[in-house]
């Protein structure tokens, strides 16, 4: 069977109107769903959305009545037949237009009939999840394609400060900690710098000389090289981390991160990329690497401006976004204050910073180890990148 939108030009009736089509329009029919589109949707690089609590029916009544826009989100959850009710479709909106769908069925076989045999780009299963509505809906509201990831295994979280010294890489090592010793996946923490990183200090294991090796290298990277260089911490958290003199010049070839990650996947479940506030080479290509972003500021406004900074330069990547904010003890800025500043989409976390989380760094110890406010606003980050807990927290 051809393509949704193809078929659609034999159905198409009358020249088209010269009103201008609009980018994105969506079609729910639960509060719930619309309230979660909207709140992704209001990313600042998307501007004004319109989404509508419809039925399916009132959904293509309003179609037919307006020009196609370019992209359309239908709902048919709640259709005794959905292929069916699909391919009344035809009926009412122009060819080339961009068919994504969301449900309540939840099998295999019924996405890839939609995807491979109606040609409809997306299918979205209720309930909607924001993480995966920021990767998978927002690049085609923004009239973009979802970049297409190639890869297969593991996610890698980019852990980036947007100041130095503000605790990133103390937040990245735990979170592998918690991913790697509580959720019991395979679990990477990677040194995105190569002269200043404090990757290994943090996990208290030694660094390792292999991790320059492959990006000076990027021909011999393999899983013999990824199991000699990294170093264990547990036995499913690694450490794979470099520490070169200053004084040595390290010779970066673009596209080693790439073929890095790409043998990281194989291996692992997730790969925790502590980044540098300033990103460039191999932090660069990490950073376009990045199935999702963790940005980590104080929490004042200083952080909250440099959040907004950032998200504004970075609103072309698909990666979902989250933000950790640092309160240190006696800071008066809530985080009521702050919601309103920053779009409805983006994850964020509180973390209480108190003298034990630095004593612990210092030590080459694990703060979420211990129960605690520190533990609880990790947790929470460990939740909000999508994994499940299998060990009871403490």
């Amino acid at each position: 069977m051809n393509e949704l939108s193809e078929r659609l030009a034999a159905t198409a009736k009358g020249p088209a109107t010269k009103i201008e089509r609009e980018t994105f329009l969506g079609f729910v029919n639960d509060p719930n769903s619309l309230a979660c589109l909207r709140s992704v949707l209001s990313h600042p690089a998307i501007g004004p959305m319109r989404v509508r609590l419809s039925s399916f029916e009132e959904m293509l009544a309003a179609l037919g009545a307006m020009r196609s826009p370019k992209t359309v989100l239908v709902d048919i959850s709640g259709e005794d037949q959905p292929l069916s009710a699909l391919m009344r479709l035809e009926h009412v909106i122009e060819p080339g237009t961009r068919v994504l769908v969301t449900g309540d069925v939840h099998s295999v076989g019924f996405y890839r009939t939609l995807t491979r045999n109606l040609g409809i780009r997306e299918y979205l299963p209720k309930p909607l999840d924001p993480v995966q509505l920021a990767r998978d809906l927002v690049p085609w509201a923004m009239g973009n394609e979802p970049r297409v990831d190639i890869h297969r295994g593991g996610l890698l979280i980019a852990v980036r400060g947007l100041a130095g010294g503000v605790g990133a890489s103390t937040v990245a090592a735990n979170l592998a900690w918690l991913l790697g010793v509580e959720t019991r996946r395979h679990t990477v923490l990677l040194d995105g710098d190569l002269l200043a990183g404090t990757a290994a200090l943090a996990a208290n294991v030694a660094p390792s000389s292999g991790l320059r090796s492959a990006l000076e290298t990027p021909d011999r990277i393999d899983p013999l090289l990824i199991e000699r260089s990294a170093q264990m911490a547990s036995d499913r958290l690694h450490v794979l981390a470099a520490e070169e003199p200053y004084t040595e010049k390290c010779t970066y070839h673009h596209g080693a991160g790439h073929a890095l990650i790409d043998a990281l996947r194989q291996r692992y479940n997730f790969i925790v990329a502590d980044l540098p506030c300033r990103v460039f080479g191999f932090a660069d290509e990490l950073l376009g690497l990045a199935n999702q972003n963790l940005f980590v500021a104080d929490l004042s406004p200083r952080g909250v401006s440099a959040v907004q900074a950032v998200l504004a330069h970075d609103q072309g990547r698909s990666a979902a976004s989250h933000v950790a904010f640092i309160r240190r003890p006696h800071q008066g800025v809530s985080r009521a204050s702050i919601e309103s500043a920053l779009p409805d989409h983006l994850g964020r976390a509180v973390i209480d910073w108190d003298k034990s989380v630095r004593i612990a760094s210092d030590l080459g110890r694990f703060a979420s180890a211990k129960k605690g406010p520190f533990r609880t606003a990790m947790l929470d980050l460990v939740k909000n990148i999508g994994a499940t807990m299998e060990t009871s927290p403490l």
